[in-house]
């Protein structure tokens, strides 16, 4: 079970790591955008 989960993990932070990166960086500049 452990070693399912762990591979499930790292499958997903490989999929999502970028993109959410991605994602919170576009949120950030809209924010600071928006504020100023």
């Amino acid at each position: 079970m452990q070693y399912t989960e762990f591979n499930t993990r790292e499958y997903f932070d490989k999929i999502y790591a970028r993109p959410v990166i991605l994602e919170a960086k576009q949120l950030t500049q809209k924010f600071s955008h928006g504020k100023t």
